[in-house]
């Protein structure tokens, strides 16, 4: 999703505006969720090249672990 988010420096003008924005919030995140599901199910030896560096070698302060043993 191409959409930006609002402009948190300046109050809304309308509740109608709170409410749209916040629709498009919980739009985006449950297409994340989605995103992250279809992911889940695949194996990760099919992941793209960019799906698989956005899980990093190691977690700070935790032990190594390649993104597959994740």
């Amino acid at each position: 999703m191409s959409l930006q988010p609002p402009d948190l420096s300046q109050p809304y003008q309308t509740e109608g505006e709170r409410s749209s924005d916040r629709e498009a919030l919980l739009a985006r995140y449950w297409e994340a969720i989605r995103q992250l599901t279809s992911l889940a199910e695949l194996p990760a030896s099919q992941w793209s090249a960019e799906q698989a560096s956005a899980f990093p070698a190691s977690v700070p302060g935790g032990p190594p672990e390649s993104p597959r043993q994740r």
